[in-house]
């Protein structure tokens, strides 16, 4: 009788001492693996406008991290064709239908490229400074398209950079009493 009983102590020890070595494995992997505050994030849920100009095929817009701990970039990427060339073309995101624990913000810097009609592009150059209305959450990128621009493809792929302390502040006035809250990236 005593025999069981060594055995299915012996057997729980030797459970146990699995159990804590797979946990010690587990913290080893788990400190060497990318931070989840430093992953990228794709949006969902977000409107597209260009004011009818662009027949868009796409639109992507990522956050992807950077170098700097709770910086992202956030990459816009949008491809289609256009009829027609304006001298100026307004594109709006709307992400007020965005679920999501990260809050697109910019500090003004834009880089990239742009293609209109088979020439490629600095976008910096063209685009103007981008704006964000955090109270309808719309991003809008004015571009003042490049004199000699013929129509056809259309595409860019832009940078932006996000706020400089990675935090962006929210007042729900809809509420009551009134709620604030802070939405920080990471």
């Amino acid at each position: 009788m005593f025999g069981d009983q060594n055995c299915f102590t012996n057997s729980f020890q030797s459970i146990q001492s699995s159990l804590a070595a797979v946990s010690n494995r587990l913290s080893t992997l788990s400190s060497s693996l990318i931070s989840s505050t430093n992953l990228p994030v794709y949006l969902q849920n977000y409107t597209f406008s260009s004011g009818g100009v662009l027949t868009p095929y796409f639109t992507i817009v990522g956050g992807l991290p950077t170098n700097q701990s709770l910086r992202r970039t956030w990459n816009l990427v949008t491809a289609g064709t256009i009829s027609t060339v304006p001298s100026q073309i307004i594109f709006t995101y709307d992400f007020s239908g965005v679920v999501s624990t990260y809050l697109v913000t910019i500090d003004g810097t834009l880089a990239g490229t742009l293609e209109i009609g088979g020439q490629v592009y600095d976008a910096a150059t063209y685009f103007a400074t981008p704006t964000l209305d955090l109270d309808t959450n719309i991003l809008t990128l004015t571009l003042n398209v490049p004199i000699g621009a013929t129509a056809g493809d259309f595409s860019y792929n832009l940078f932006l950079a996000d706020l400089a302390d990675g935090c962006s502040s929210y007042c729900d006035e809809n509420q009551v009493p009134l709620s604030c809250y802070t939405y920080c990236f990471g």
